[in-house]
């Protein structure tokens, strides 16, 4: 594992500290860890999420959405 050291100020350390409290971490390190695996998870739906609609527009002829149809 390899260590990336950050400054915050002191309110966002305080912060920091109570979320991890709260969401029954053991440290801080491992709610920051869970942030960033979130926000990849997040990012990785979202890359899904479009390649799905790029293939959606790709995939023939438009059609207008109307009351009949």
């Amino acid at each position: 594992m390899t260590t990336i050291n950050i400054s915050l100020p002191e309110d966002l350390q305080i912060f920091i500290q109570e979320q991890a409290a709260q969401g029954g971490y053991q440290t801080t390190d491992d709610y920051i860890q869970d942030l960033l695996r979130r926000e990849q998870q997040k990012q990785a739906q979202q890359k899904q999420i479009e390649s799905i609609l790029i293939e959606g527009l790709d995939s023939g002829e438009l059609i207008e959405a109307t009351e009949e149809r």
